[in-house]
């Protein structure tokens, strides 16, 4: 049995970046333009046949005119990622 090439959080990632482009209205062109790379490059990101890092990720934002502070929240919800209140954290760093 092969092993699928992505999560299934890493496609919902893809679907929340393809979300925040269209919403802003722009084409993959437009994207591809804004951030000084070709259409094929947006396909293949959102497609999943090109994996991004978090610096392409800053880029990719950059050019949405979308904070990476702005998307993390959303891409928290997509993927039901709950977050420790903060003196939780602290208990638990001191059991480690």
């Amino acid at each position: 049995m092969s092993k699928p090439l992505h999560s299934e959080g890493y496609a919902r990632f893809l679907l929340e970046l393809r979300r925040a482009r269209e919403e802003r209205g722009m084409s993959q062109s437009d994207l591809a333009k804004a951030m000084g790379e070709h259409q094929t490059y947006v396909s293949k990101v959102e497609t999943g046949v090109r994996r991004v890092d978090v610096v392409e990720l800053q880029r990719w934002l950059s050019a949405l005119r979308l904070s990476l502070t702005e998307f993390a929240p959303v891409l928290d919800r997509t993927l039901g990622v709950r977050h420790l209140a903060p003196s939780r954290v602290k208990a638990r760093r001191r059991r480690e």
